[in-house]
């Protein structure tokens, strides 16, 4: 690695320090103390390296290389986190190097990308080169939960002209399926069961579920259907693993909580944890919610049961729906609402529409040729189900920084970044930033 690779690893280094899972809302904090310091040590680094900074109150900022025009390129990258869960061989804030790769919650997702853009603009300056296009690297604080930083932040910032987020997959991605995240309220009708909690966001598969058991079934008896059973004394905790992963890519996973509303509607066999299991929790393609779909311009629909919790009148669910050009929004709550029942209130919590950006436009065979530059790869564009910054551009794709073949550790334990891959992808970036500006 050259110097300013060292230094951008550097930085990255000292953004995983930062625990910027979304928090309470503070004076110029909107998401939380943490956020808070770590978009500003971000835009105070932008300054030091000689670029002009604004921090647009605390939701996003920006690091800015004036061009000769008054155009601009975009390159949106994002701050936040999702919560580290359960499972971590090293510390998920302080970043970790070992054997070639680099650990930590948000080194893929989406710190290191960020770092690295930074010093690629930077070293860029350094060369002598003089952009024809304004460059702006903006850094968002709510990726995670909807890019409401980023929508804040367009509302009084320009638009870029064109641009990348480096939040994706190579070689690059020309369409995202539409993002819903659906809120259920069931009534609660359960007899034996207490407590029952898991998950922790819409847009990952939860790890770890559990509940509190009131009756006379003997730990061996869950046991025998796969789940842990510890007698607390007057109740057992009955407790379902599974395996994080992308709520866009839910079958790569193992949902805790399908593990554990399966036992739940065996034991309790009524109608509301029936319906739960029946329908939400046995398939990840939307057959039992009857929204299955999928076309070939933009891919099959997904669907994810992210989180569930229970009080004593009510069960709520949180569903992660991915879907293609071939539905509606309308259609899935219609189709829902039918299933789920007049008993059942269900409210939107988020909403992105589809992206979609022509395969042979100059954005994207731009990009494209980047990459191919640095990789060989004449792979084609793609189509995912992961929603990035990239849908609030008025002409943006994602770009990077998953290699191709390379295994996904977003949003999952023992999040890793290889050495290797971010030397490239430093790279890649330098030249994409260059090419879009020149």
């Amino acid at each position: 690695m050259n110097a300013y690779k060292e230094n951008a690893l550097n930085t990255l280094t000292k953004l995983v320090s930062f625990k910027t899972v979304k928090g309470q809302p503070q004076i110029n904090a909107p998401f939380g103390e943490e956020l808070k310091k770590c978009l500003d040590y971000f835009l105070d680094l932008g300054k030091s390296l000689g670029f002009t900074v604004k921090n647009v109150d605390g939701y996003a900022g920006h690091v800015e290389w004036k061009g000769k025009t008054d155009e601009i390129v975009g390159i949106l990258a994002h701050l936040d986190v999702v919560p580290e869960g359960e499972g971590w061989l090293y510390p998920p804030y302080k970043a970790t190097i070992i054997d070639g790769f680099v650990y930590g919650r948000g080194v893929l997702d989406d710190k290191g990308p960020a770092a690295a853009c930074l010093y690629a603009m930077k070293e860029l300056k350094d060369s002598g080169f003089i952009p024809t296009k304004t460059i702006r690297l903006i850094v968002g604080c709510d990726e995670e939960n909807g890019s409401s930083c980023v929508k804040y932040y367009f509302e009084r910032e320009k638009m870029p002209d064109v641009g990348f987020s480096p939040d994706g997959d190579f070689p690059a991605i020309h369409c995202e399926k539409s993002t819903l995240w659906l809120k259920l309220n069931l009534p609660n009708d359960l007899k034996y069961f207490k407590n029952v909690v898991g998950g922790e966001k819409a847009n990952m598969v939860p790890s770890l579920a559990s509940a509190d058991y009131y009756g006379d079934l003997p730990l061996s008896y869950f046991e025998n259907l796969g789940v842990s059973a510890v007698d607390m004394g007057g109740y057992l905790k009955i407790s379902a693993f599974g395996k994080n992963a992308h709520g866009s890519t839910p079958d790569i996973g193992k949902n805790a909580l399908w593990k554990l509303f399966k036992v739940i509607s065996t034991v309790e066999n009524n109608s509301v944890a029936r319906l739960i299991y029946n329908t939400f929790c046995r398939d990840c393609s939307g057959i039992y919610s009857q929204i299955a779909c999928q076309d070939e311009k933009s891919g099959k629909l997904t669907q994810n049961l992210g989180v569930a919790f229970s009080t004593n009148d009510l069960i709520t669910l949180t569903l992660d729906i991915r879907f293609p050009l071939s539905i509606t929004k309308e259609q899935i709550l219609d189709k829902i609402t039918q299933i789920a029942g007049e008993k059942t209130s269900i409210s939107v919590i988020n909403y992105a529409d589809c992206l979609f950006v022509d395969p042979e436009s100059t954005l994207v065979k731009t990009l494209m040729s980047v990459y191919k530059k640095h990789t060989g790869s004449n792979s084609p564009s793609l189509i995912i189900g992961g929603g990035t910054y990239a849908k609030e551009m008025k002409y943006g794709i994602a770009f990077g920084p998953m290699m191709e073949k390379e295994q996904s550790t977003i949003h999952m334990p023992n999040e890793r970044l290889s050495l290797k891959n971010f030397s490239l992808f430093y790279d890649i970036y330098k030249d994409a930033i260059f090419e879009l500006s020149k």
